[in-house]
């Protein structure tokens, strides 16, 4: 058992720094990128280029300022909290595993639920609702941006809406309950894993060489959901084909004096209502 979680621990720890580390950087940027962007298709927009190349210009500035009015409606620390509440759940279930590997039984399954072990057992296992909370939520903030960003190009009210990991309908209306369910198997996936390695860790400074038959099942379940995940996700989550000039609103076009920003104070105060209420 040694060998095997000496494999795959530094594995998963080498992915997520792959994974979160150009994330975390690339929030951190984002903003920055995204204004030197539209003041560049800006100069590019009221230059002497031909007719069509200043319209897609134009249209490329448009795009990068809805993309930055998108960033201030749901800004990062919305998508830092759920990666915090992913990390705590995955962390706190992989704790209790080892935990409860520890015990010196040889059943520790009907250990686990002793009157002892019972609520330790049971905050374990509540872990995977907090981690596809968090995917969830997480999931909710690209997907809100994203409508921010369409109905400023579109000439729409813009009003954000709530990224509730459960109560924000954001990634139901986008991408329909099989990308939902492409989320919770990649929960329950991450949760498996953690739990996995939690006992291995126990049972190693029992020195058990081998796990109860429940043990390897735990693996597989984790891995199929992760494949799962990985296979369904490119089809569930596929964007719309890039396709520029992006046509202005009509009511922009005649001129009635209604422009695409005429709600930005009601995304600044929605966000401000609701960065007060985020715990």
């Amino acid at each position: 058992m040694n060998p095997l979680i000496d494999l795959i621990a530094p594995l998963l720890a080498a992915a997520a720094s792959a994974a979160g580390i150009p994330m975390a950087l690339g929030q951190l940027t984002l903003a920055a990128r995204l204004r030197h962007q539209a003041a560049y298709w800006r100069e590019e927009a009221e230059s002497k280029s031909p007719t069509f190349d200043r319209s897609v210009a134009q249209s490329l500035q448009r795009e990068t300022t809805a993309k930055l009015l998108a960033l201030h409606a749901v800004p990062g620390r919305q998508l830092l909290l759920a990666a915090l509440v992913i990390l705590l759940g995955l962390g706190w279930a992989a704790t209790t595993a080892s935990y409860l590997g520890t015990i010196p039984t040889d059943s520790p399954v009907r250990e686990s639920l002793t009157a002892e072990n019972r609520g330790v057992t049971a905050a374990g296992l509540g872990m995977v609702l907090l981690v596809c909370y968090g995917i969830m939520r997480w999931s909710n903030s690209i997907q809100e941006r994203r409508r921010i960003a369409q109905a400023y190009l579109d000439g729409q009210s813009l009003v954000a809406r709530s990224v509730d990991g459960f109560a924000g309908r954001q990634t139901v209306d986008q991408v329909g309950w099989q990308g939902v369910a492409v989320l919770l198997s990649l929960g329950v996936g991450l949760w498996c894993l953690s739990v996995f390695i939690g006992f291995a860790q126990g049972f190693s400074t029992r020195g058990v060489t081998e796990g109860p038959p429940w043990f390897s099942w735990l693996l597989s379940i984790g891995v199929f959901c992760l494949i799962c995940s990985a296979v369904l996700g490119p089809s569930c989550f596929a964007r719309a084909p890039w396709k520029h000039p992006h046509p202005r609103p009509l009511q922009e076009k005649e001129g009635d004096g209604i422009t695409p920003c005429a709600d930005v104070q009601s995304v600044v105060t929605s966000q401000s209502s609701l960065g007060r209420r985020t715990p």
